[in-house]
């Protein structure tokens, strides 16, 4: 299994924002996500193989108040 992940943080005075971006690649569908989602492998006792997931994640802020 190989997991990545990067963030990224910016604050501009009132305006501040984040990014994040997580990445993994498994050999094996160890979740079980990929393994529901197709039919082939939902109705046998095994997972999916080669089962690949990718998130990203933002937040957008800004204040009006200085508090």
């Amino acid at each position: 299994m190989y997991y990545y992940a990067l963030g990224n943080q910016l604050n501009l005075g009132k305006f501040n924002m984040f990014f994040d971006f997580m990445y993994s690649n498994e050999d094996l569908d160890r979740k079980g996500i990929i393994t529901s989602i197709i039919p082939a492998y939902s109705e046998s006792d095994h997972n999916a193989y080669d089962a690949r997931y990718m998130s990203l994640v933002t937040k957008l802020n800004y204040r009006f108040q200085p508090k």
